[in-house]
């Protein structure tokens, strides 16, 4: 029994949530199981709700500073250092209300009308939509799918690099939806063919403190360190589940870029309450929290692999090497996105499924959200096996 309790069930309904208040699908009943969106369905850490309460307490909530607090600067390097080995200062921080917010500023002003965006596919949508709103190309980097283990295709990302139009690569590390943690040999690799190239890269690594027990997340900025091609953005939000409080940053070497973003309309006010809650997050009160969350997620992947494998074994599952989001393969059940989310939403399981979702190479998959108490995890999977059976 660990410190804290995973197990808890706390009612989330009526709280405005998006994953349990705005869930739509017409096959779902009124009773049923919400893992699609990717939040957690555990408390925030005290440490972080006692900050917050705190800066309440002073009352007033009006324009916060745009220049970022020490406060702040100070608990973001410790964290990046301590738990990352990112080697950064203040002068290279610049904050946001989202990674794709970020994301929005970085294609607005490193690129230009007509440039190519090279995507790993399958992948997070909101990587891939944007692009268009930008008059940019969307480029699709289909990854190589080896029995569930997903890898770079080496010859396809050479070619479309070496396309001078193609100016900038996306980088989700670790991989969503597939849970892939990168190994030093593949960023290094990538990261030498995109600079051959005069490709800059943007990275994504929001899920980067959530890392299976025997994993190791590498920062791609902590192999070329200071190298203002690369662009990594992250967040509080996924690891200590306050998506709500509408919070990113960014580490850049780039100056222009960095004046750019911190001038833009992505950038935004900060917003107190988020300032005091990544100060309580990363000022070393919660990295016991953090290690014990991971342990219990990796308890949910083990249970998630040992079911299917005794009870659903025509889903190919292999667990994800990070985040909390488990890949499943259902294609061996014959079957369109549409009719598994009939059979699975209307049995009470509301996951997400296919290309609709995951932009492409993802027909007869579907994405399942394990950031929740056992007990939840355990009656999903007997959902989806009564939804399934007979297939």
């Amino acid at each position: 029994m660990g410190k804290y309790n995973f197990d808890e069930i706390i009612d989330r309904k009526n709280t405005n949530s998006l994953k349990y208040d705005q869930a739509y699908c017409p096959y779902l009943p009124e009773k049923y199981i919400p893992m699609w969106v990717a939040d957690m369905d555990f408390a925030c850490p005290e440490p972080i709700l006692d900050a917050i309460r705190a800066r309440v307490d002073k009352r007033i909530l009006a324009y916060a500073c745009y220049e970022l607090p020490k406060s702040y600067t100070d608990a973001v390097c410790g964290w990046l250092k301590r738990r990352h080995g990112i080697e950064t200062m203040a002068d290279n921080i610049s904050i946001s209300s989202a990674v794709v917010d970020i994301y929005r500023e970085v294609l607005a002003s490193q690129t230009k009308d007509g440039d190519g965006i090279m995507v790993f596919t399958p992948s997070y949508t909101y990587l891939w939509n944007p692009i268009s709103e930008y008059d940019r190309k969307a480029i699709s980097l289909s990854l190589v799918n080896n029995d569930g283990y997903y890898t770079m295709n080496w010859e396809q990302l050479e070619a479309e690099c070496a396309k001078p139009e193609n100016t900038l690569l996306v980088l989700c590390s670790p991989h969503n939806p597939s849970g892939r943690v990168w190994t030093e040999e593949e960023l290094r690799r990538l990261a030498e063919i995109c600079f051959a190239n005069n490709v800059k890269i943007f990275v994504d690594e929001i899920h980067h403190d959530l890392i299976r027990r025997d994993k190791k997340m590498i920062s791609l900025t902590t192999l070329y360190p200071q190298d203002p091609r690369i662009i990594t953005t992250t967040s509080c939000a996924k690891t200590f589940n306050i998506a709500g409080l509408a919070h990113a940053y960014v580490i850049t070497y780039d100056p222009e870029f960095k004046a750019a973003h911190d001038d833009s309309r992505y950038c935004g006010s900060p917003n107190p309450l988020s300032m005091e809650a990544v100060i309580g997050a990363y000022g070393g009160a919660c990295d016991d929290w953090v290690d014990e969350l991971c342990e219990y997620l990796d308890g949910n992947f083990d249970y998630l692999e040992k079911f299917l494998s005794e009870n659903l074994p025509k889903i190919k599952f292999r667990k994800a090497e990070g985040t909390y989001l488990a890949w499943l393969d259902f294609r061996a059940y014959g079957m369109t996105d549409d009719e598994l989310d009939r059979k699975i939403s209307g049995a009470g399981l509301y996951l997400e499924y296919g290309d609709d979702n995951f932009v492409a190479d993802a027909t007869g998959f579907g994405r399942v959200n394990l950031g929740c108490p056992r007990s939840v995890v355990v009656e999903a999977c007997d959902i989806l096996k009564k939804a399934l059976e007979g297939c």
